[in-house]
């Protein structure tokens, strides 16, 4: 992608946005996009046709404790097939031309118009970022604590520090996992890492696209089910909107009228069109399917492929499932707005509505952990819902990647009214106002306008 996409062509593509989540891929896989990518099957040969997503060959690495991670000749032709699929005529096209394409196409134009002259938010945001450590880089302590304690070599350390990454996600996210599982099934999205982090202005450091291709290759054989294939396949529908979203910001024709464009290409992108593009940018469909796939959630596992229907009958599920990346926007606001972030929901609220389209989001979001919990639609999942994205929010909180701390250390020590903003010391509980928040039913936290 080498040019920003018609406005007019953008108008036609938006919608209609799904309405179910077996319906998620519809408007960006065609025909021959899915064709291309039902070759895409994770676990070794014979074991077609399992449900769900189980362990069907044992490790023998030990998350902390090994010297390095096993090799898999089998897990790197898997890994080679899925990165041959990833940028292959069919994918690519497919997703070039998709709905969730066209709303980033708008989204970008409004980051744009953020981000340019005279824009006094702007310029706050901006103010706020260059006070805080920029962000990436922190694989590199990281490597060198496991070098020091048990890695065979810095190669190694670096192998089993990307798969620890995502173990400690699942750990956290889905606390009713159990043992290998939650260590194996990781590697489908290390391969997601390799897209989304290596190259990046905020790249994590540790190592190029093949490092993390060779972390995944285990995982991607010792897991097999229908959940896993289909996930394997949708993280490449994933890793091909994460592709097409950074070359249409790195696109050499910027906008020469960016306001002109999204009048044109039909107006900010509405909560509802958001989402669905950040699903996929997020990896939602592919995350939630392998674990809700998997043995200890598989009450919520509608057709033994991992569809968890109820998370789009039931507004309550479907909000708590989205707090998952809101703490991502809250969390990394700043440093997205420093980056260029295309996709972060809070940034695009304050572009499309003002600053006061923010103001008590985070006690909306708490809120929603509420609601989710004294639900009583009769669906299954609320409890397990609540679990995943309390974990979530520990887990932003604690790992070295957003420097939450850092953060709040930095901006407490800078000059103005930051300080007694942001200082933890002067912190005061939130409980009031998160008892004071009530949310109107529906999907999204905003209305149509932000």
């Amino acid at each position: 992608m080498d040019r920003f996409p018609d406005p007019l062509v953008v108008r036609q593509r938006r919608g209609p946005v799904p309405d179910s989540l077996a319906g998620l891929a519809d408007g960006l896989a065609d025909q021959a996009c899915r064709q291309r990518l039902a070759r895409l099957t994770m676990g070794p040969p014979g074991h077609t046709g399992l449900d769900g997503a189980q362990v069907v060959t044992a490790t023998d690495y030990r998350p902390y404790e090994s010297l390095g991670i096993p090799s898999s000749p089998v897990g790197d032709r898997l890994c080679a097939e899925f990165m041959d699929a990833l940028v292959s005529d069919e994918v690519t096209k497919s997703i070039q031309e998709s709905g969730p394409m066209a709303i980033l196409a708008a989204t970008d134009a409004i980051r744009q118009i953020l981000a340019g002259p005279d824009n006094t938010v702007g310029e706050g945001l901006a103010a706020l970022a260059a006070a805080i450590p920029a962000k990436g880089g922190e694989a590199g302590p990281i490597i060198a604590e496991y070098v020091a304690r048990h890695a065979m070599d810095e190669t190694q350390a670096t192998l089993m520090a990307l798969r620890d990454y995502w173990g400690s996600i699942n750990t956290f996210w889905l606390p009713r996992g159990t043992g290998d599982f939650l260590d194996l099934f990781g590697a489908v999205f290390i391969l997601a890492s390799a897209i989304d982090y290596v190259g990046a202005s905020d790249d994590s450091g540790a190592g190029g696209r093949e490092v993390h291709v060779k972390a995944a290759t285990e995982g991607t054989v010792a897991v097999a089910g229908r959940s896993a294939d289909l996930a394997l396949q949708e993280t490449a529908l994933t890793c091909g909107v994460m592709l097409a979203k950074d070359a249409l910001r790195h696109a050499p024709d910027r906008l020469p009228d960016p306001r002109r464009y999204l009048a044109d290409a039909s107006g900010a992108p509405t909560p509802h069109e958001y989402m669905w593009a950040r699903w996929w940018d997020a990896a939602m469909l592919p995350y939630f399917r392998l674990g809700f796939g998997s043995s200890p959630y598989r009450m919520l596992d509608d057709d033994g492929a991992g569809t968890f229907n109820v998370s789009f009958r039931c507004h309550r599920i479907r909000r708590a499932i989205d707090n998952s990346y809101r703490y991502n926007e809250i969390i990394g606001i700043l440093t997205d707005y420093a980056h260029g972030e295309t996709c972060n929901e809070a940034l695009l609220a304050i572009a499309a509505g003002g600053v006061r389209a923010v103001t008590g989001y985070a006690a909306a979001c708490a809120r929603v952990v509420d609601d989710v919990l004294t639900c009583d639609c009769g669906g299954d999942g609320h409890e397990e819902v609540a679990e995943t994205v309390m974990g979530g929010l520990a887990w932003h909180l604690v790992t070295p990647r957003y420097g939450v701390r850092a953060q709040l250390h930095a901006l407490s020590s800078t000059a103005g009214d930051f300080p007694r903003m942001f200082s933890l010391r002067a912190a005061k509980p939130q409980f009031g106002s998160i008892a004071r928040t009530r949310l109107a039913d529906g999907e999204t936290l905003h209305g149509p306008g932000w």
